[in-house]
């Protein structure tokens, strides 16, 4: 496998791309801004992608778009090496690891080829990888585990149907590319008949002793469905994994064909004697942003199993699988209604459930990114297209949600009306497209951000020198600040009172 290295570069250390031209074309402004300081760094190309360096892309259409590495970017530090992990997104089914310890010399460690071998039933690479260790018999091992991509005939499917390529979970010796163990509905290592769709998400994980190896794996896939896999460490064969569907949320007419393609947020709950996981996560169809014949939801099952043995020592799955209707439907947010009988009809019904479910209420409105999970309250972001103008281009507004974990209720009376509702759940945020992915910037450790693409706010209520509480300057804002809540703390510094968390 040979690789083309284009040295000579300015100091802009980059060794991936979502395409190259685009890529090539930012190197060489960087380079003209700083011609005098240029060293030896690389652009990557695959072998793959050299033919495309020639195309005329002025010809080419928003409809006939040629994808190059699109993929997630990952470091990995190894002592002291860094090692960078390379999905290929639309552009292919193969992964790349390379040795970047030395920014002047990066070298190809190894490929994984989808499509082919061990991975025939690799689809496109657009699954995250998930980095941990686990004990095969006596051997510790790194462990690399990714879902098995995306099937690129999901494209044209309004109704679910199973997908060729993509149905599967490989678990991968991180440092040299074998694999170790692969889950699929067949001619795997462990077979799940109910895996029938491609899983273009990443693999969530759970340490739940902190020894360091990992116990449960949480997936979804394009057809709606949750799974759950269990890792009895120190075991092999058909003893190391056992797993199967726990929850099926989609279904089989178009309004129902939900789709999942980002990995849940997962949280360790004890809530009375019952103790459990909470499984968070929505739906959408990321590759039809402006499609509204879907009816997408957001949700949270409560996984009890993981605390139950049988009388193998196994842990246990659900007698039956989930459905939507195990969850209660809390979009109308009849929980807090003010009629008495109503809500104590709500909190009966409520009682009985595996869970909660806010079917989304707007036409279109779907889940693109993974949600997060803080303070017991879940932040997760929507998507409400604007016009089908454009298949290829998502015109439209996000929305930013915060509820409460346990029962999907607006944590704040967001427009002061004083009625907690349904619309206090979400704050319209001013950018306009798809919001990218929640993070938490912490530059001051009493006053941490969160951002949403390129809005940040404080996370946390602040006081002026009277102590009278800082007015927020917008929904967006006024949301955030209850992710960490109230909080007090006494600095050293300056021996002043703050508000830090109960």
């Amino acid at each position: 496998m040979h690789f083309l290295l284009a040295g000579k570069m300015c100091p802009l250390a980059v060794f991936g791309y979502a395409c190259t031209c685009v890529l090539l074309y930012l190197i060489s402004l960087a380079c003209m801004a700083d011609s005098e300081n240029a060293v030896d760094n690389f652009v990557i190309i695959p072998p793959e992608f050299i033919p495309n360096l020639s195309k005329d892309y002025q010809d080419s259409s928003l409809f006939n778009h040629i994808y190059e590495l699109d993929g997630d970017l990952i470091l990995r530090r190894v002592a002291d090496k860094t090692y960078l992990y390379i999905g290929m997104g639309r552009g292919g089914d193969n992964y790349y690891v390379f040795d970047v310890s030395n920014n002047i010399d990066p070298k190809l460690v190894f490929t994984i080829d989808g499509g082919q071998g061990a991975f025939s039933k690799l689809g496109q690479t657009w699954s995250r990888p998930t980095f941990t260790k686990m004990k095969i018999g006596s051997q510790a091992k790194n462990v690399m585990i990714i879902g098995g991509g995306y099937d690129e005939g999901q494209d044209s499917k309004t109704l679910r149907s199973p997908d060729a390529i993509g149905n599967a979970i490989f678990i991968i010796d991180a440092d040299t590319g074998t694999k170790l163990f692969e889950i699929s509905s067949a001619n795997a290592d462990l077979v799940v008949s109910d895996m029938k769709y491609s899983i273009p998400g990443r693999i969530s994980s759970i340490d739940r002793d902190n020894d360091g190896y990992v116990d449960h794996l949480y997936s979804a896939d394009t057809g709606g469905q949750l799974f759950r896999f269990d890792i009895y460490n120190g075991q092999t064969g058909s003893n190391l994994v056992k797993g199967q569907r726990i929850a099926d949320l989609g279904g089989d007419t178009v309004a129902t064909h939900r789709r999942f393609y980002y990995g849940p947020d997962i949280i360790a709950i004890n809530q009375g004697a019952q103790a459990h996981f909470a499984i968070a996560k929505g739906s959408g169809d990321r590759t039809h942003p402006l499609n509204t014949t879907n009816q997408d939801s957001f949700y949270l099952y409560r996984d009890a199993g993981v605390f139950k043995r049988d009388k193998d020592g196994a842990y246990t799955f659900p007698v039956t699988t989930i459905t939507p209707a195990n969850l209660y439907d809390v979009s109308a947010h009849l929980l807090t209604a003010d009629n008495n009988l109503e809500k104590v009809a709500a909190l009966t019904a409520f009682q009985g459930k595996e869970g909660w479910r806010i079917d989304l209420q707007t036409s279109g409105e779907k889940v693109l990114a993974s949600p997060l999970i803080l303070d017991y309250q879940v932040f997760f972001t929507t998507y409400v297209p604007a016009s089908l103008s454009n298949s290829l281009s998502a015109s439209g507004n996000s929305r930013a949600y915060l509820v409460n974990l346990f029962n999907g209720n607006a944590v704040t009376d967001l427009d002061k009306n004083g009625i907690t509702e349904s619309t206090d759940r979400y704050a319209q945020l001013s950018q306009t497209g798809i919001a990218s992915d929640t993070k938490i910037l912490i530059d001051n450790i009493v006053k941490p951000q969160v951002c949403l693409g390129t809005e940040c706010v404080s996370a946390v209520i602040e006081y002026d020198t009277n102590g009278n509480e800082i007015q927020c300057t917008g929904d967006f804002a006024c949301l955030a600040r209850n992710i960490f809540g109230r909080f007090e703390r006494v600095q050293q510094q300056s021996w002043t009172t703050e508000i830090e968390k109960n």
